[in-house]
């Protein structure tokens, strides 16, 4: 019945790319080439953005277009990024989580940490996106975390493995949500109460909205 927000709390100064009116978006699409939803996700997401912004500040990196070495120089200015593919989670303390990417490229946590900047807002759909390891003496890093670290503000993703209809769907609501001009934790929140009533039989939860500050 209410909206749950999970704050890093980390210290210190970041400095994720700038927003201001220059906002410049990077989406990412089914890199591997086996996830047809994921290419409608990101059509829809490019045609919701176009109706507020202009074309030119917005770049698809799909399938064979998508490799680390694309998708690290779209990071470098994007201050929006959305990723619609597989998400990997292999070791306990989550080291060696990932966004597979074209012609066999991965980008790890450990290059999300290396990145110089990061955008200010991430949407990973992608399985186990937020996934952590709390049974360790320590709780792990993992790829939305890795975002959160390197200065971005928030951060959704998924603690669990979601289906292609799950990502489909809760993409269409949340950016249907953000062209109301609403803040992205209020439309967060709205497009998770949307997927409850319409779509209960999906995994609606496993979805979080995480804030570095």
């Amino acid at each position: 019945s209410v909206g749950v927000i999970y704050s890093l709390d980390l210290p210190g100064e970041f400095v994720p790319n700038a927003v201001g009116s220059q906002r410049r978006f990077l989406i990412v699409a089914d890199p591997r080439g086996d996830l047809p939803q994921a290419r409608r996700e990101s059509s829809m997401v490019r045609g919701a953005l176009a109706q507020q912004f202009p074309r030119s500040s917005l770049e698809v990196l799909a399938g064979e277009s998508a490799t680390l070495e694309n998708v690290r120089k779209g990071l470098s200015h994007a201050t929006h990024f959305h990723y619609a593919g597989h998400g990997f989670f292999r070791r306990a303390d989550g080291w060696d989580a990932s966004l597979p990417l074209a012609a066999d490229g991965e980008l790890s946590v450990a290059d999300i940490l290396a990145l110089p900047s990061v955008p200010v807002e991430v949407v990973l759909t992608g399985c186990e996106t937020a996934r952590t390891q709390t049974t360790l003496t320590m709780e792990t890093l993992g790829l939305a975390q890795a975002f959160g670290l390197g200065g971005a503000q928030t951060i959704v993703a998924s603690v669990r493995p979601i289906s292609d209809t799950l990502g489909r769907e809760f993409t269409s609501l949340f950016y249907e949500e953000r062209n109301k001009n609403q803040d992205v934790r209020t439309a967060f929140y709205k497009t998770q109460r949307k997927l409850l009533n319409q779509s209960p039989g999906l995994d609606w939860s496993s979805f979080r909205l995480i804030s570095s500050h």
